[in-house]
């Protein structure tokens, strides 16, 4: 039996045991004790090409950094949005007992990955098996399907949970396939045991946290990949390293900016926010599927301006179209612009957001799309 196929034995064995684990939940410590005896097997019936392991400081430099950098950032904005209370036991033995399980865990998973990965590395169908192989295996760990029982839990759960997991394990795969296990167990370990250690977390919410899980294993990523290209690059000629080096960073740069420019507007944090346009209320002016930059700074509106307001537990987005005075507060009368009817309610400031200041098309389809899903 050639090393090939003693490969795709062990990845059935391992879909096997994911699949069972998900339709028939095992105990988290039962199911860790089954993949540690498979670690264990597996590691004596493959043999495992650890010679490439150059840029492995660099890559532990740079996941270390980056995830720094997350926990200053996330809990800083902690100031501003709040905090929540952690979950998990406070008790020093059950702080012990979860951070030891999760390291085992890590290990298992990672020493599995980098077997697979290093020994079928010539093989690029075996990158994709294996990302799909080690996703299913950490939500057997930590995720039960059998709760999915409608479609906006199913829908919550790929966006959430699945999306992010799945990124994740692509992403280490490539470490442990570039490098070696230490600097996907470094990664690993730092994301997920400090939610058994701190006991406050930054009040994200679902939808920034899952998009903040997806988008820093690509930083990770792309980072790793500019540092092999830009040492490989170096080793062959090293004419144009300044200029490559300055070109890495530049997009960097401007992606971190991009980021955090996006999730600051989307989480309405500060005083401008976006906001998708679902309704066909101000068409002409405004389009379904366009998205609209709020301006929440001010609270002197005039008639004529188009505003953005709370109404029966909804973001409206209508002109102001007439002001009254009643009992010496200004109310306001709206429209949308493609309506024939005026508005059937009086609004007073405390229920306006800001100014619609900004127009950009289409960018807010997918938000509306998943909106009319999930109803």
């Amino acid at each position: 039996m050639n090393q090939f196929q003693r490969i795709i034995i062990v990845e059935i064995i391992y879909l096997i045991y994911a699949i069972i684990g998900l339709f028939v939940k095992f105990d988290s410590n039962l199911f860790i004790l089954g993949l540690l005896i498979l670690t264990i097997i597996f590691k004596f019936l493959i043999k495992t090409d650890r010679r490439d392991t150059r840029f492995q400081k660099d890559y532990l430099l740079i996941i270390i950094i980056i995830l720094l950098l997350y926990y200053l950032i996330t809990y800083f904005s902690g100031f501003f949005i709040g905090f929540l209370y952690s979950t998990y036991t406070r008790r020093p033995l059950g702080i012990l007992k979860n951070v030891l399980t999760s390291i085992l865990f890590i290990y298992l998973l990672e020493t599995s990955r980098e077997t697979i990965v290093k020994s079928g590395k010539y093989y690029k169908m075996n990158i994709i098996i294996s990302i799909i192989l080690f996703t299913l295996l950490e939500l057997v760990n930590q995720f039960n399907i059998q709760s999915l029982t409608t479609k906006t839990l199913v829908l919550q759960f790929i966006l959430s949970i699945f999306i992010p997991i799945i990124i994740k394990n692509g992403m280490l795969t490539l470490v442990c396939l570039y490098s070696n296990k230490k600097n996907a167990i470094l990664y690993q370990i730092l994301i997920i045991v400090p939610k058994y250690v701190l006991g406050v977390f930054p009040d994200l919410g679902d939808y920034v946290n899952a998009t903040i899980q997806t988008i820093l294993p690509l930083i990770v990523l792309f980072s790793i990949l500019k540092i092999s290209d830009t040492k490989r690059e170096k080793v062959k000629d090293g004419r144009n390293i300044q200029r490559d080096k300055i070109i890495a960073n530049t997009i960097s740069v401007v992606c971190f900016i991009l980021i955090v420019n996006i999730m600051y507007l989307v989480s309405g944090l500060g005083r401008f926010n976006i906001m998708a346009i679902g309704s066909g209320s101000m068409t002409g002016t405004i389009n379904k599927g366009d998205a609209v930059i709020i301006d929440k700074k001010g609270k002197n509106f005039k008639k004529g301006e188009i505003i953005a307001f709370k109404i029966e537990g909804k973001v409206v987005v209508h002109r102001i179209i007439e002001t009254k005075k009643e009992s010496n507060e200004t109310r306001y009368i709206t429209k949308g612009d493609y309506n024939n009817a005026k508005d059937g309610w009086l609004l007073n400031k405390n229920s306006i957001i800001g100014h619609c200041k900004h127009r950009i098309m289409f960018i807010g389809w997918p938000s509306v799309v998943l909106s009319e899903l999930l109803k």
